[in-house]
């Protein structure tokens, strides 16, 4: 079997986020007025647009969307994940593996081109995939939907 293209998602896949941008989103959240936890955010959300988490937020609240609310949980994220992510385990071998076969790769995520950056530098991956960023805040939506990924 050969590969046409390798697509790594970012977060999970490649960079151990997850838990730590759930209960960072958990606490912005319950400061709102939507008591919630880090794990009850990774089942509603996971694998959705920051912009899509909070309008869905302000349905569960029956409140009107407030549309600067996406950029307080994204700056407040990064800021947590600007402490420190670690590799996934075995992805920096993968990753090895792949550029040297010279398979096409790219990284597809429903995090912002900013946010990979951070954390896929912090684990020394930015440089095998720095020129090959796809966000879905590039396309019309974000993840269930395949936009990010017809883009390619």
């Amino acid at each position: 079997m050969h590969a046409e293209l390798v697509i790594f998602d970012c977060d999970g896949v490649l960079v151990d986020t997850e838990a730590m941008a759930n209960e960072c989103m958990a606490k912005v959240f319950t400061e709102i007025g939507f008591a919630t936890t880090g794990r009850e955010c990774r089942k509603l959300f996971q694998g959705k647009t920051i912009e899509d988490v909070c309008s869905e937020v302000a349905i569960l609240t029956n409140r009107p969307y407030d549309p600067t609310l996406a950029g307080i949980v994204r700056t407040r994220v990064e800021e947590t994940l600007a402490m420190g992510v670690e590799p996934v385990p075995g992805v920096i071998e993968v990753e090895h593996s792949v550029v040297p076969n010279k398979l096409p790769y790219c990284v597809a995520s429903s995090g912002s081109v900013q946010k990979m950056q951070l954390t896929l530098g912090s684990v020394g991956l930015l440089p095998l995939v720095q020129d090959c960023l796809f966000s879905a805040q590039d396309v019309g939506r974000g993840k269930p939907h395949p936009d990010v990924f017809i883009a390619l």
